[in-house]
């Protein structure tokens, strides 16, 4: 039995020069508050795309989340890629990730998905 679960995050063209949004992920179902965003990028007319964690206590404000080295938790692909990023800000109730792009919109298409182990399926 397997207790990965999965939630489609964002799945659009991306916008320049604005900071648009996935979904928001409820972290109370996340085993340890963990997730992975998985996100698959095709480049098209854009120069990059940063991608970026936030969390939040109650939904409504939102901080920058960062790893474990204590660097924001941001990506910037800067060709068509597929990568993953790991999120653990433990205290936190909601999370999500952003993108942004430079340059032209045309042909360019981001999915995100958000991967997590179920709450209590790790003894």
């Amino acid at each position: 039995m397997s207790y990965d679960r999965h939630q489609i995050a964002r799945a659009s063209a991306i916008l320049t020069n604005t900071e648009v949004a996935g979904a928001t992920l409820d972290l109370t179902k996340c085993h340890d508050g963990k997730f992975t965003c998985t996100a698959g990028l095709t480049i098209g007319a854009l120069t990059n795309c940063i991608l970026r964690a936030y969390v939040s206590k109650d939904g409504t404000t939102w901080d920058l989340a960062y790893n474990e080295s204590g660097l924001a938790a941001s990506i910037t692909l800067t060709g068509t890629d597929t990568i993953s990023m790991k999120v653990d800000q433990p205290g936190y109730l909601f999370a999500r990730v952003t993108a942004e792009g430079t340059g032209g919109l045309g042909g360019s298409l981001l999915v995100m998905t958000y991967n997590w182990l179920r709450k209590g399926s790790q003894i």
